[in-house]
């Protein structure tokens, strides 16, 4: 009986083995949780369009699902076959506190389930105020009894760096809420609706560039390309490092070896010369990293989630 087990497993595992072998097949859908236009959206079709090039044959197609404020993107992928055909952009940074808020059953998710394929971009948290602003320094700040943060809402990404950063660096919070997004937040801190905000990503850039706001300190390992004088929260004696992560994440069960297909193809996409000169026509700070460096910054910034989870609760129960 033993011999007879053994002999019908051996066509299984080379079949198996061909269909990894074979991988891929057809094409691949990738998942963007966010809306046509915007920073996960324009890194997705950039890199499937040169990702492509290495996977012969088949093409890597970008579909938005929105709604939940990436949630019902990423719970899709979460729950897609998990074949290798199915991948998408995962926002960390706004996943993990809900799912540690919520608990995974809840959230329709486990981030620590995901596989991850490779590291976009782990672009840092700024913290800017308007160019007429007194506020110049981290002196300044810790001189003040009273800060107003601007954000979107209660729950919004800017919300929850405003709480880690206000903590880690021992400052008051008072939030002015109600926007849109970045876009209106750049107008209305120009106008000094606020007196801080923290973003994250190339939107602010131009207007710290042409002197309408100010960049007083950034939480990166270490200091952008884009503001090589603006120190970090390390430079100045606070060991946090605040990011947004840009994750490409397969879902939880896709075999290693066809994941490590996807992650060679990922890898060669941003090394290639025309994806680097998009990267920096667009001033966006790519960071690429394989399946060690995603899942290293999904741990990271989970610790430092777990480290404020109290804070982050208790503020959201005043809201």
């Amino acid at each position: 009986m033993r011999k007879l087990a053994l002999l019908f497993s051996i066509p299984l595992c080379l079949a198996a083995s061909a269909a990894a072998a074979a991988f891929p097949e057809k094409d691949i859908t990738w998942i963007v949780p966010y809306s046509p236009g915007g920073g996960f959206d324009a890194w997705s079709r950039q890199i499937g369009l040169h990702m492509q090039k290495h996977l012969p044959g088949v093409n890597v197609v970008v579909r938005n699902v929105t709604g939940a404020g990436g949630r019902t993107g990423s719970i899709q992928l979460y729950r897609a076959k998990p074949d290798g055909y199915t991948v998408g952009l995962l926002d960390v940074a706004g996943l993990v506190p809900y799912q540690k808020a919520v608990g995974a059953e809840k959230a329709g998710y486990d981030i620590e389930k995901y596989v991850w394929i490779g590291r976009v971009a782990n672009e840092p948290w700024v913290l800017l105020a308007p160019s007429k602003s007194p506020l110049k320094t981290l002196a300044d700040l810790k001189a003040r009894k009273d800060l107003s943060w601007g954000i979107e809402g209660p729950g919004s990404t800017k919300w929850l760096f405003a709480i880690i950063e206000a903590r880690e660096l021992g400052l008051p919070m008072r939030f002015v809420s109600g926007y849109g997004g970045t876009g209106e937040m750049i107008p209305a801190s120009m106008r000094g609706d606020y007196d801080l905000w923290t973003n994250a990503g190339p939107a602010h850039i131009p207007y710290v560039k042409n002197g309408e706001l100010r960049a007083i300190m950034q939480f990166g390992a270490t200091r952008m390309s884009a503001f090589p004088d603006v120190p970090t929260a390390k430079d100045l004696g606070h060991d946090v490092i605040a990011e947004i992560l840009r994750l490409l994440a397969a879902p939880p069960g896709t075999p290693a070896d066809v994941a490590k297909t996807l992650e060679a193809a990922f890898l060669k996409a941003m090394s290639e010369p025309e994806f680097k000169a998009w990267v920096v026509k667009s001033q966006q700070e790519a960071n690429p990293g394989g399946q060690k460096e995603a899942a290293a910054a999904a741990a990271n910034f989970s610790r430092l989630v777990e480290k404020h989870m109290k804070d982050i609760a208790e503020v959201l129960r005043k809201q």
